[in-house]
């Protein structure tokens, strides 16, 4: 099996954080069989995926957890859906995965596909049976390209973390139902419990056709709730949608549980940026590599290029463990 990082990297790294002190054991539930057995994991979704700082976070509490984890490579996309459906004023159509899904299959050649769409796929509409059933399509044809792998692909499906009306609707961005538009800077006032919600359900209801559904809505609306107690105007997206960097570590850490880790294990702040700079390196050559219809998107390194770069920062991260230790003794 191949790793993104050395195994040194994964045994040393625990020494920057709490050791373990007893054998792993096996994972008892689908989401971790299936994601440890892979060999390379391709992350899809939107623009939160495309950012991949909860990618970044993940694998650093995976190496924090003295895991020998897949490859985990970031292929997500800003404004994409999977539904192909998309707002009349947006600066352009929105780009439908379905566009680019085999190539990406064919040229990043994954085994296990953790799939998470939704937020721009109800285009911040009130909710509508059309818009919902082009949602489950989008889904039902990820699923299908597994099922035509004869199992040689496998899915797992992410739930649409919340929209976050609270910094929207103080910032005059929301619009009730009768509003004459609907977008992402105009969005309808019960998007999230009358769209979000139905769509994460929905999600969760398919975890007997793939792998295994991971919930991001439940355990991050409870975070806000229990946040907003003490700071009632507490957020981790300022227009809704986009978390910041602690809502990318929840999210992680959502992921993080679902696999059975540990999530206080994990590495420096320093080494988790490090990652990120090599996951972005190899996102930016995979999607140019397999090709999209999004706009501004900058040009990748050609893969050798991207892999001598990635590789460099692999040995970087090592070093500084190996420092670490060195100092601890």
């Amino acid at each position: 099996m191949k790793f993104p990082l050395s195994v040194t990297i994964v045994l040393l790294a625990s020494l920057l954080v709490n050791p373990l002190t007893g054998q792993e054991s096996k994972s008892e539930n689908a989401v971790a069989d299936t994601f440890f057995a892979a060999k390379r994991v391709v992350f899809l979704g939107d623009s939160i995926t495309y950012h991949g700082g909860f990618i970044a976070a993940l694998e650093s509490t995976l190496i924090g957890n003295e895991k020998q984890y897949p490859e985990l490579l970031n292929v997500g996309l800003s404004s994409e859906t999977c539904s192909g459906d998309s707002e009349p004023a947006h600066p352009w159509p929105r780009p439908n995965v379905h566009e680019r899904i085999q190539r990406v299959l064919d040229t990043v050649e994954p085994d296990l596909l953790v799939v998470n769409y939704g937020m721009n796929d109800g285009i911040y509409h009130p909710f509508d049976e059309t818009r919902f059933e082009n949602y489950k399509n989008g889904i039902n044809k990820i699923i299908e390209a597994a099922d035509e792998s004869e199992g040689k692909l496998k899915v797992i499906l992410v739930t649409p973390p919340p929209f976050d009306a609270l910094p929207v609707k103080a910032k005059g961005n929301l619009v009730p139902i009768d509003a004459k538009e609907f977008l992402w800077t105009k969005v309808y006032e019960n998007y999230d419990s009358e769209v979000m919600s139905v769509y994460a359900k929905w999600i969760l209801e398919q975890k007997h056709r793939v792998a295994g559904c991971v919930d991001l809505r439940t355990p991050m609306l409870a975070d806000l709730v229990e946040r907003r107690k003490t700071k009632p105007d507490f957020h981790y997206a300022h227009d809704g949608v986009h978390v910041n960097a602690a809502g990318h570590q929840l999210i992680a850490d959502c992921l993080a549980k679902a696999l059975g880790l540990d999530c206080s294990k994990h590495l420096t702040a320093e080494l988790s940026a490090k990652l990120k700079q090599r996951q972005a390196i190899l996102r930016d050559s995979w999607l140019t590599e397999s090709g999209h219809k999004r706009p501004g998107i900058k040009a990748g390194l050609p893969k050798s290029k991207a892999a001598e770069a990635a590789q460099k920062i692999d040995d970087a991260i090592a070093a500084a463990i190996q420092k670490t230790e060195g100092n601890e003794k």
